[in-house]
């Protein structure tokens, strides 16, 4: 092997380097972003569930009523689109 097919592998190894550690990066930012995302999730959680232990029965009937509600309109509007079909 010659110094100049030496020097090429290294080129090569160079840009395959430098695309994987490109790929490792935008994947560490996604995964970063998600973790951030899931975080902020679980603090909206949180404080839903504890406005939920503050109602009253009443109050959560009356909002389990209505979400009842908004899933049968959500459903019709789907089979009304198609999307029951698969």
């Amino acid at each position: 092997m010659s110094i100049k097919d030496v020097f090429m592998l290294l080129k090569h190894q160079e840009k395959v380097d430098n695309v994987f550690n490109t790929r490792y990066n935008v994947l560490k930012e996604h995964y970063e972003v998600i973790h951030l995302q899931l975080n902020d999730k679980q603090i909206y959680l949180e404080k839903a569930s504890l406005i939920w232990d503050e109602l009253t029965e009443r109050q959560k009937g009356r909002l389990e009523g209505q979400l009842e509600v908004y899933e049968n309109l959500i459903e019709e509007k789907k089979k009304d689109n198609g999307f029951n079909n698969r």
